[in-house]
Formats: C-alpha cells, structure tokens, sequence
C-alpha cells in the first residue's frame, strides 16, 4: 500500500508498554508520519475493519490477549486481505541477529528492528517501508507428497496466506531441495515412493533442528505418532484434512518452535547477564577510582565503595538524592551550576578540576572525567563520572613553586648582598680613616665611631639574609639557641619598629646547645614571628602595651609539667642521634597576646595549604613545613591558645651530646 503524495502516510504503533509507544510515536512524528496508538492487538484489529487503512504497521511480539505473532499472520491470511501488502515492522527486545531474521520471515513482517532501537535507524527502515524499498519476508514452505493433486491443494492453499511454496514428490528430491535453503516448515507424506520418511524426518531434524516438521499420514496407528515426536515432529495429521487446517497448525509450531527459541535464548542471555553483572559488579566495587552518578538535576544517583572511602562516609544512603554541588568548595558551586548544563549538551567532559569535601570538612582536589548517558530517544538519563584525589600532587607542585620563589628570592638577596656589600665595606673603611686622623677626644670620632657600628650591623643583617634565603646542605650540629634567635631577629627588626611591636627575648645564659641544622630551625622561628606579628596587627592596628611577642627557651624533662603530653617521633635517619641519656629536650616558645586560635581551627593548622588568612597574606604552607622541619630534628612542633587572650608555640628540639659539643670546640 502506498500513500498519495497529497497526504501524510498514516502508521500505527501496537505495544502495551505506553513508554515505547511514546517513544515510537515520537520518532515516526520525526518523519511527518500521522501516528495511531493502539495499546492491544484488539483495538487495532478493530479499528483496521471500521475503515482505517495504515501505510505502516508498527508492532511488538509479545503483548497480552492476541500477541503480534497472530497479528501479523493475521494480516497475511485471505480474511484480511486489503493488509496483505502493508509494511509491517517488527520492534522487540527478544531477538537480534540471525534470530531476527527468522522470526521476521515467521510472521510475514518486511522488517525487524530489536529494542532499543537506534533512532536513526528506526527513520531509515520506516523511510523504506513507505517507499516500498523492501519486501515481505514470505516464510517458506516444503510440501513432500507423491499425490500430486493433494500437493497442488495444498499449495494454492499455503501461497493464500503469504507462504513461498515449493514441493518435491519422492525423498530423494526432497532431498537436494532440503540443502539448497533454510526451510521454515516441511510437510512429509508418511508412505513416499522411494525411502523410509521416519529416517527423511531425523535427517532434517539433525540437519535443520530450528524447521517445523509436519507429518502426514492415512494410518490411524497411534504408535506412528509417538515415534514421530519422539524424532522431532512439531505435529502430525491423519489424512484426510482441511487444508487451512493444516496451514493454521503451522503456524501455531513456528510460533511454539519460536517460544521455545525464545526461553532458550533467554535462558542463555540470562547465564551471560549473571556473569557480566558478577564481572562489573566486581570492577565497580573494586575500582581504584571513585564513581558516581548524577541525574538530570545533579543530585546523587550511585556512588561506589572507593568514593565512599575516599570522601569519609560509610554508606552511599548518606549521600543518594542530595546534590553534588553541596559537597563543592564555595567558590566552585557557581561554576559547577553553569557547567553542569554544558556538560549535559557536550555529552562528556575531560580532566576537570574540583575541590570536593571530605566528611570530616577539609577539602581534597580531585581530576574528573565524565559521560552522559542517553535514553533510547536520545534524552538525557544519567551521568558516569570517575575522579582520582589529586590534593598530594597539587601539594608537591605549590611546594614546588614555592621552593622556585624561594630560589628566586635567593638570587635577587644574594645580588643585593653584593652590591651592598661593597658601599659597607667603603664606608667602614673611611670610619676608620677618620677616627685615626682625629683624637679620641674629638666630637666626630664619636660620630665616625657610631658609622662604624652601624656598617657592621648591615654587614650582620646582610649576611643572615644570604644565610635565610640561600641555605646549603647543612649538617646537624650544635647551636646557640640565642644565637639562632638573634639572627632571625635580625631581619624582623625594622618591620617590628614599623609595626610597633616589641619582643621579650629570654634565653638563659647556661642553656646547652641544640643539635639541628641552625638555618632550618631559623627558618621555624621566622614564621612563627611572622604569624605572631600578623596576629597582633589584626588584634591591635596601632599601639597598645601588650603589642609584644615573648620568645623564651627552657629545658624541660620528658614526663613532667608540659612535656608530658609530647607525642612520639621519628628520628632522622641521618646525622641526628637519639635523645640525651637524661631524658631532656630544649623548648623555644614563642607567645603573643594576639586574638588566639579557635580549636577547630588548631586541628588542621599544620595541615598543607590551610590557612585563615586572606589569599594574598598567606599561602598555607609556613607551619606546615615549619611542622615537617621539627618533625625531621626528632623534636615537635605543638601549639596553645586561649580565644581572645594569647598563642603559644612550642618548638622542642633534642639536647647536643657532650661529645658533639666538646668535638666542636
């Protein structure tokens, strides 16, 4: 049937699931095609006899009352004749391949498409159809009858209801048409001219296991029918028979055969299914990776063990139905918002990076990767998304970049250096000019000796400032504590006047000497200055008596008063022993009357990257490796404070053996 070109051809679309009827609907409404929906073959064999006349039949196979196996041979046989010709299209989930094939020459459709379908290639076959591109697959038909009348009744009797029809008269004939094709249905005479047809019947059998062999016979022994099923027979007719008897007793075994390709088919599709779910679930809950899943609105779908692990939960109900974007560092929840809507127009997307939030509050960077996937109508279903914790990397590649500075600070200290160097040296040098030419008791040797100190006190700042910033491979040693603070002193002085801070600085004479390397633990005490000054500053913005940090060292024996709570550490392995056999260590305290710190913030204070500052006073990582410095002496790095009165840090470091200190005197 084809439709005029000043019409819009007319499909209708038979299927119980109203979802696939929608989405069916939908593509043949792509291709300009007026659409009849019809929920059971009933309603549409009903309104096809009440006048209406489809170019195009859609239907599935298995559906409730009159499935689309009898609807299609129903529209093939002589009752229904004005639809013998209309395309039919077969849409079901049960078969593919060679299987599709067949059943599409079973029940006499032009056309099989196996759920879900493509939408492209649903609109091509349907564009096809209509243009009468393809033909019907006729099911064929082997009729073995040396009664020649008989087999021309019957023939004319199969060719009305849409089979392609050919016959042999003896078995040897039957026999070279048998191997020339792939028969649907046989038909053989129980008494042939030339050969036993048991043994005809068990050579198809084995040879084409998938045909629906008929037997015929005029005997009445029921025994013949017994040993003919136990061979392999679908049925069997005692002659003589209605012939449209004999073509609807065929296609009742061609849809029985079919069922039971079908649970056969099923049952091994279910075998493979177990064992691909067995795989993947396996794969899923054992990735290295972290999975999840978002719907359309970016709330929870699925998450796996590994992202379970890595984000601190113990299970995915804590998690399923809320939206990603809240477990997103704040400044990330607008991007996330806009992109997110990219993301499902892209269809995937490629090393992105996030800062997602572990349960316990700090934040880890991760990189991830991502896909959409699609409802077979090409609507948005649900996303696939891997990520890998990335923080320990954009941990290393900060302190990279931060060693580079420092790199670069020393370059430009030590050019400086030089260069200041030179002028001292002149200076000091015409000091000295002049106080030899004038007497002791003149009134500018006075003034040229006030230069002299002077220059010496640059020469002193310079040179601690060469020593800060361009650190050699220093060995562990004995050192002045005093000394140490001094120094670092030093370099802080003018931004101390500046700020109007004072410093309390209480080393006692007779302390004994540290073993550590004396520019790292300079390096220590620097930042810890730093930080007291920041907190003064922020506390009191110009002068106030109590704008004075206290830095004082102590010895203190290990399970008495503070040091009872010092924790356990790893010694060096390298150029630092154990500590003193008297079980003392040096403490350096440093303490100012600042705002202090709120304990959860004290948790994650030596934590790489954290910090309370603004990004442009701070980068998160002075006490962090002030801590790995400490750590790395055998000592400890530990902190006290009280909100709104004072901080102490307590640096703890190991007593020089006699034996160093006497080796290097």
């Amino acid at each position: 049937m084809t439709h005029s070109n000043d019409r819009k051809p007319t499909a209708i679309v038979v299927n119980d699931d109203a979802t696939q009827r929608k989405i069916l609907s939908g593509l043949l409404g792509k291709a300009e095609v007026d659409v009849r929906e019809f929920e059971g073959v009933d309603a549409a064999v009903e309104a096809l006899t009440t006048g209406l006349q489809p170019d195009l039949i859609v239907t599935d196979l298995y559906m409730p009352g009159i499935d689309g196996w009898r609807f299609c041979r129903l529209l093939r046989s002589p009752e229904y004749e004005l639809f013998n010709a209309t395309p039919i299209l077969v849409v079901s989930a049960t078969f593919s391949g060679a299987d599709a094939n067949r059943i599409t020459a079973d029940v006499g459709a032009n056309a099989f498409l196996p759920q879900p379908v493509a939408p492209h290639q649903f609109l091509d076959v349907v564009q096809a159809l209509l243009h009468n591109e393809t033909s019907i697959h006729k099911p064929s038909v082997l009729i073995i009858e040396d009664d020649r009348k008989l087999t021309e009744l019957l023939s004319m009797t199969f060719e009305k209801h849409g089979y392609d029809v050919h016959s042999a008269v003896n078995g040897r004939q039957a026999k070279g048409l048998f191997l020339k094709t792939a028969w649907q249905v046989v038909v053989i005479d129980y008494h042939l001219p030339d050969m036993d047809s048991d043994g005809l019947l068990r050579d198809f059998k084995r040879q084409a296991p998938d045909s629906v062999i008929i037997m015929m016979t005029g005997d009445t022994d029921q025994r013949l029918a017994v040993e003919w099923m136990k061979a392999g027979a679908a049925a069997y007719l005692i002659k003589p028979f209605d012939p449209a008897y004999l073509v609807e007793l065929c296609a009742m075994a061609c849809r029985e055969q079919s069922l039971l390709r079908v649970e056969d088919l099923l049952e091994e599709r279910t075998r493979e299914l177990q064992v691909s779910e067995e795989k993947y679930r396996a794969l899923y809950e054992n990735a290295p990776l972290s999975y999840q899943s978002l719907d359309e609105n970016g709330c929870f779908l699925d998450v796996n063990p590994t992202w379970l692990r890595t984000l601190g939960y113990e299970s995915s109900e804590a998690v399923i139905g809320t939206r990603f974007s809240n477990l997103l560092h704040p400044d990330w929840k607008p991007c996330f918002e806009k992109n997110f809507q990219e993301f499902k127009k892209r269809g995937s997307v490629h090393n992105i990076k996030l800062k997602v939030r572990h349960k316990d509050g700090h934040y880890l960077d991760v990189s991830l990767e991502g896909c959409i996937g699609y409802h077979p109508n090409g609507s948005f279903r649900q996303t696939y998304c891997v990520f890998q914790d990335i923080t320990e990397c954009v941990q290393l590649e900060a302190q990279l970049r931060q060693a580079q500075r420092l790199k670069s600070i020393g370059t430009l200290a030590g050019g400086v250096a030089h260069e200041i160097n030179n002028p001292i040296n002149g200076i000091m040098n015409y000091a000295q000019l002049i106080l030899d030419r004038l007497g002791p008791d003149s009134d500018v040797a006075e003034f040229a000796t006030e230069i002299g100190n002077e220059t010496r006190r640059v020469a002193l700042i310079v040179k601690n400032l060469l020593s800060f910033a361009r650190p050699t491979k220093e060995q562990y040693s004995p050192a002045r504590i005093a000394d140490i603070v001094e120094a670092t002193l030093s370099l802080l002085r003018s931004a101390l006047i500046r700020d109007q801070i004072s410093v309390d600085v209480t080393v006692p004479e007779d302390i004994p000497k540290a073993r550590c390397r004396s520019q790292q633990i300079q390096q220590v005490i620097m930042s810890l200055l730093a930080n007291a000054c920041d907190s003064l500053k922020e506390k009191y913005p110009g002068h106030n008596d109590d704008k004075k940090i206290f830095v004082n060292a102590e010895v203190l024996e290990r399970g008495r008063g503070h040091a009872e709570r010092r924790e356990d550490v790893t010694l060096p392995t390298s150029g630092l022993r154990p500590p003193t056999s008297d079980n003392r260590f040096l403490r350096l305290t440093v303490m100012d009357h600042g705002p202090g710190i709120p304990e959860d913030t004290r948790e994650h204070l030596f934590d790489p990257f954290f910090t309370s500052k603004r990004p442009d006073k701070g980068t998160g990582l002075g006490l962090s490796i002030s801590h790995t410095i400490i750590k790395e002496h055998g000592g400890k790095l530990s902190v006290e404070s009280k909100v709104g009165e004072w901080t102490r840090f307590h640096v703890d470091l190991p007593i020089a053996e006699r034996e160093d200190v006497e080796h290097e005197a």
